[in-house]
């Protein structure tokens, strides 16, 4: 299957083409290692994987909302300072609120140990201990099973339905 980067514009994006999107990855993010190496791998297996490579001055809001919009899953990479709102145009924040918002599918990655909080009490509140948690730490190996959980994962969700007039 073919790749698409975030070097194109969101308009490459198009309904039912994107099943994977790594999400609170991207740039110089606390995660970005690790996602490269979950994408290579997703991508092994024949996903179609997003990982957000925006250049300065792009419109990251734009190119991260039509991924999201398109996608069937999103992989949530949630580090520590997963869900912070920053002064910029788009954030962590707003992605988390419109995965959590939209009822978008999701697997999430708890990339901080069990007995400590995310910062952003908004992200604790959205990803309580109740909700599945594969964990895995920075700079630590990528669990064994994590490629084809998420393949799994992938497998049970439908495509996402065209967007309806509001």
């Amino acid at each position: 299957m073919s790749v698409w980067h975030s070097r194109a514009t969101p308009r490459t994006v198009t309904r039912h083409n994107l099943p994977l999107i790594l999400c609170g990855c991207g740039g110089a993010g606390e995660a970005h290692t690790e996602a490269l190496a979950l994408k290579a791998a997703l991508e092994a297996r024949g996903c179609k994987v997003f990982l957000s490579n925006v250049s300065p001055g792009a419109n990251l809001q734009q190119v991260i909302a039509s991924a999201l919009l398109s996608c069937r899953l999103a992989v949530i990479l949630a580090t520590r300072t997963y869900g912070r709102q920053t002064n910029g145009l788009f954030c962590t924040s707003a992605e988390m609120n419109f995965i959590v918002s939209q009822h978008k599918p999701y697997y999430l990655v708890r990339m901080l140990p069990f007995d400590e909080n995310w910062t952003e009490p908004a992200t604790t509140m959205a990803f309580p201990p109740s909700i599945m948690q594969k964990f895995w730490l920075p700079n630590e190996p990528m669990p064994a099973d994590l490629v084809d959980e998420v393949c799994d994962k992938l497998a049970t969700q439908q495509p996402s339905a065209p967007a309806q007039a509001r």
